[in-house]
């Protein structure tokens, strides 16, 4: 062999070794802990399959987000994966989860206001629900969900929920049948002062029966296609008509409401209890009428939620989220009129509501991640279900501002902006839990610290 040709075989062999490192095979998939979780619901959400070939550095993020997607199934407490190499550069995947507790009859006892920080500051102690609410999650191991609530109280409720994420072999079509009735004899009618105005009766006063159907499509890991199918009856007696004769709509005491919406998400959160990293957007077209389609409700809804995470160093991160909605409801109805401060809110507003036909509102947060996250166990294995648990501590500064428009305009923060800022401490722990204690203060100077328990956006 001649002095060129042996140069070129040296050379060649040097680059496939280096292209052999640089690249791996999947070989075998193997999964531990999953006493109840059927394989195929944890395999559904790999990027990878057996047999692939990736680099080195694109498997090691695929095999991060395939174990953040299994996570977020909000079956398990912990999912861990390792890596087995062997023949150089084919290398074996071995996840091990530690699924929760799926069955739970928690007792009922919450405060029925619109958010923690009104039902304290605004002393609402009488509205008070109790009752008994049954979870069962990952029913027959296959990711699937069973609600059943009872609650007498301040707002009676008698309801169940069953959700079946994946119905065909690749999970790709899912359905979920909700149905809820309600009796109150104390509702929320009104608002005086952007603030909301209850009616009060010693008989009851409301009531609404709700039906929804949800068909899901899940064409890919991140996108969902849901097409919801609700009827509502609503009905208010002559009292609380007389005093709000445009609850539902003028001259009604009563509707039934058939609503048609389509609602895509794409779905990239790292984690979606609490996200450092990623993005989100939904949103929702719907359309409303009655059921024999008289006219009498005609109405479009337009509606985004979206929201953004991005890592500005190992402890910090910045996070950005946009809510915003419109209808075309061409006469007052307070149904369809609920913008800011029914369930969503600005911090530094939590006391106060903002009815109008259009909203948009933006959130903004710098994150400090004080304490890392931690494990922490506790008594035999056999119990880490309830016992093992993690825990992570984030401090947070953040800016929210809002701006609902009103044809009416009979409110006073209506039809101009709105801002609120402060400060916040994040508590983030198992089974999704986040607890917030946050000092805010918004635009007329008021300020308070408010207790909230869920994500901020």
């Amino acid at each position: 062999m001649n002095k060129k040709l042996f140069l070129i075989f040296i050379l060649l062999s040097v680059f496939a070794q280096v292209f052999s490192c640089d690249y791996v095979i999947v070989g075998d998939i193997s999964i531990k802990g999953n006493k109840r979780t059927k394989e195929q619901v944890i395999l559904r959400e790999f990027t990878f399959e057996s047999g692939d070939t990736l680099s080195l550095s694109d498997f090691e993020k695929q095999l991060q987000k395939t174990r953040e997607n299994i996570y977020n199934l909000h079956l398990f407490n912990f999912v861990e994966a390792d890596t087995f190499f062997y023949d150089s550069n084919i290398v074996n995947v071995n996840i091990t989860v530690l699924e929760r507790w799926y069955v739970w009859p928690i007792p009922i006892v919450e405060h029925a206001g619109r958010n923690f920080g009104a039902w304290i500051y605004e002393r609402e102690w009488d509205r008070i629900n109790y009752g008994i609410f049954l979870v069962v999650d990952n029913v027959r191991g296959r990711n699937e969900t069973f609600m059943l609530k009872i609650r007498p109280g301040w707002r009676e409720q008698y309801g169940f929920l069953y959700s079946i994420p994946a119905l065909n072999r690749k999970k790709t079509f899912g359905l979920e049948f909700t149905f809820s009735t309600f009796r109150q004899k104390i509702f929320l009618l009104n608002t005086a002062d952007n603030k909301p105005y209850y009616f009060i009766s010693d008989d009851y006063c409301y009531f609404q029966n709700r039906a929804i159907t949800t068909f899901i499509y899940r064409p890919s890991l991140y996108l969902f296609h849901n097409i919801v199918l609700t009827y509502n009856d609503y009905r208010i007696t002559d009292s609380p008509y007389s005093m709000n004769n445009d609850y539902i709509r003028s001259s009604k005491k009563n509707a039934e409401i058939v609503s048609l919406s389509y609602e895509p998400l794409l779905e990239k959160r790292n984690i979606v209890s609490f996200p450092t990293k990623g993005y989100h957007v939904g949103l929702k077209l719907q359309y409303s009428s009655d059921p024999a389609f008289k006219g009498n409700v005609n109405v479009w809804q337009f509606g985004i939620v979206s929201s953004a995470f991005l890592p500005a160093s190992e402890r910090f991160f910045f996070a950005t989220g946009l809510d915003a909605a419109f209808h075309t409801c061409k006469y007052e109805s307070f149904l369809f009129d609920q913008a800011i401060g029914y369930g969503n809110y600005i911090r530094g507003y939590e006391l106060y509501t903002i009815n109008g036909n259009a909203y948009w509102m933006q959130k903004t947060a710098l994150n400090y991640n004080l304490v890392k996250t931690r494990v922490k166990t506790f008594g035999k294995e056999k119990y880490h279900k309830f016992l093992k648990l993690h825990y992570a501590l984030y401090l947070s500064a953040f800016t929210d501002m809002a701006y609902v428009n009103s044809e009416y305009h009979e409110q006073t923060y209506q039809n101009q902006f709105h801002c609120g800022y402060g400060l916040g401490l994040n508590l983030v722990t198992y089974y999704d839990w986040v607890w917030r204690i946050e000092y805010s203060l918004n635009k007329y100077g008021e300020n308070r610290v408010y207790l909230h328990f869920n994500l901020a956006f």
